[in-house]
């Protein structure tokens, strides 16, 4: 695979990795044999399925049926590409990637932006340490109580006022106008002026997961324009996919299974550089279903905090039910006094805050407190309609024993008949049905896809025979298109034994990624070859002479329709010929020696 690094360097990496190590930093791992077990991080199950082996360096779901090796593992866990995963790995172990150059035509759009954003990092953050038209966002940031420690650490920067200040200096560094334009870096006018973007704002640099920045979140130092403006959606950026400060607390959160979500960067940074670490930023928006599926990967338990405006708790109700929907639990909290978490420590400290997320109630009860409070709270309207969103959202949960004990909760809360919000729950959500665990039809492989994949593994374990099978069979003849690319990156070596950590890196499509991790852990798949690469041989001959005599009847039948009886009889002839052949190729591959006890788990 051609991206741009070094296959020598792709292999020190690996050299240098224990998988285990890295899926137990999102997995709790058990030992089980010579594997270790997990629940699977990529379907919803209750019995542990996900496997990892050591020796190989490879793992595999007996209950999706997906695998692979830790370049894969990270590509599916963080969303990351091949090269990001090599690189994300390749820092851990301090090996520097020197990536080979390539022609201009060939470079991808991603890297491009990715090298775009890092640089406009840099600028922002010089300008704002170095110029003195940023002198009025440092103060800002000084009366905010955010040091020089905190601006280096989270690399805020300053978007000068000028109209093209950015653009200019981008353009010097050779980034094309139609690249700064894809980034949102810079707008175009009606009249076709292309000018800054940000200007005369504190600059957030949005990070990835795997470390890049890929957007931008300007504050205003202005009162005629709007407070916040942000990246628009771009190749590396898509804002509903994206929580702040998540690249940095993902571990935090892992360690707590609990994440903390605030609205605003500053209320992340504040609470981040305080201790609270756990911690991301929804930038204000309401959940997406997304967003709440980045979350189940790190943590079980989600804590919404929000000043008391109606516009916050009217955005908390909005993303609870999205995360009730991933099956999350969920709390929320508001402050006191209508601080936002930034003002809130800065005045009270980080142990008032933990105090505060500690009391944080059940969505439950934050509902009902928010609805039955106030003017006409206690009203018979209210009661009814709290009792029909509260039923609503309950049915949202697929755990059925979690909906059935939130059900009696707001049955006691509101003195509604448990049966009565159960109907009410079934109108909208998920009912009473029970979810089961999530698993991938798995269609049965047919007895000729069973003896590619014994064949497959034979050159595998003993790659010496590559050659001869080379020789005898090409992968043309296998209908299976997965089977057909596994076999093909088989047939790249050279006679050497390939570790099947590094068979995965040959493999495009997902289907062949879990053909080979199914070959790899299966017992159906753990005895000694089945067949010789001489069988194959007269396997290979066989279909080929069993396909002429299919053409062949066809021919027969047709030189009948036409009443062509000369052409018919040498038809005829042709095929009492073909008849023979094909008996004398079945008694020659009988003859061959074949391990026929392993036929039964085949279903021979």
């Amino acid at each position: 695979m051609g991206y741009g690094i070094p296959q020598e360097t792709i292999e020190r990496v690996r050299a240098q990795i224990d998988i285990v190590q890295v899926v137990s930093e999102y997995l709790t791992l058990k030992k089980a044999g010579s594997n270790f077990r997990a629940l699977c991080p990529f379907h919803q199950e209750k019995t542990p399925s996900f496997n990892v082996n050591p020796a190989k360096q490879i793992f595999h779901c007996f209950g999706c049926g997906v695998g692979g090796n830790v370049f894969g593992f990270l590509m599916r866990q963080e969303g990351f590409t091949f090269p990001e995963a090599v690189r994300f790995l390749a820092d851990r172990v301090g090996i520097q990637i020197k990536e080979q150059r390539r022609a201009p035509g060939e470079e991808d759009l991603r890297e491009r932006l990715f090298e775009l954003h890092e640089y406009a990092r840099r600028f922002y953050a010089q300008c704002l340490i170095k110029s003195p038209k940023a002198e009025g966002a440092r103060e800002y940031l000084e009366r905010r109580s955010l040091s020089g420690d905190t601006i280096k650490g989270f690399s805020l920067g300053f978007a000068p006022r000028e109209w093209d200040m950015f653009i200019s200096a981008a353009l010097k560094k050779k980034f094309s106008r139609e690249l700064l334009l894809q980034a949102g870096l810079v707008k175009k006018s009606a009249e076709g002026r292309v000018y800054d973007a940000f200007r005369n704002r504190i600059m957030f640099p949005i990070w990835g997961l795997s470390g890049k920045v890929i957007a931008f979140g300007g504050r205003t130092l202005e009162e005629n324009q709007p407070k916040y403006i942000n990246s628009p959606e771009t190749p590396i950026y898509h804002k509903g996919g994206i929580l702040y400060n998540l690249n940095r607390a993902k571990k935090s959160i892992s360690a707590e299974s609990s994440v903390i979500v605030v609205e605003g960067y500053t209320d992340a940074i504040r609470l981040a550089i305080s201790g609270v670490e756990n911690v991301v930023a929804s930038s204000g928006t309401a959940f997406t279903r997304a967003q709440a599926r980045l979350i189940k990967r790190y943590a079980g338990e989600v804590v919404l905090v929000f000043d008391s405006d109606t516009a916050g708790i009217t955005a908390a109700g909005r993303g609870i039910e999205v995360l009730l929907g991933e099956d999350l639990a969920v709390r929320a909290a508001v402050l006191p006094s209508g601080k936002d978490p930034d003002e809130f420590v800065l005045e009270n400290g980080a142990e008032a805050f933990r105090d505060a997320v500690g009391g944080a109630k059940n969505f439950l009860e934050f509902h009902i407190e928010s609805a039955l409070t106030g003017e006409n709270g206690g009203g018979i309207e209210r009661k009814i309609k709290t009792a029909n969103l509260l039923a609503a959202l309950v049915g949202k949960i697929p755990d059925p024993i979690r909906r059935e004990e939130y059900l009696r909760l707001v049955s006691s809360r509101l003195d509604v008949k448990p049966e009565t919000l159960l109907k009410a729950s079934q109108k909208g959500g998920s009912g009473d049905k029970i979810v089961e665990e999530v698993r991938r039809p798995e269609r049965t492989l047919t007895r000729e896809e069973n003896e590619c994949m014994w064949l497959i593994k034979m050159l595998i374990e003993s790659p010496e025979n590559i050659e001869t099978v080379r020789g005898h069979l090409d992968s043309g003849s296998m209908q299976n298109e997965a089977l057909r690319e596994l076999f093909e990156a088989i047939l790249q070596g050279e006679g050497e034994r390939v570790d099947e950590s590094v068979l995965f890196d040959r493999l495009q499509s997902e289907q062949a990624q879990t053909l080979l991790s199914k070959l790899m852990f299966e017992e159906a798949y753990r005895r000694d070859p089945l067949y010789p690469p001489d069988w194959w041989r007269g396997h290979k001959e066989g279909r080929e002479e069993k396909k002429a005599f299919k053409d062949l009847s066809r021919e027969i039948a047709e030189a009948e329709r036409s009443g062509n009886t000369e052409h018919l009889n040498e038809l005829l002839r042709e095929k009492r010929n073909k008849k023979r052949s094909m008996a004398e190729i079945v008694e020659t591959v009988k003859e061959i020696p074949v391990d026929r006890s392993a036929e039964s788990v085949l279903g021979g």
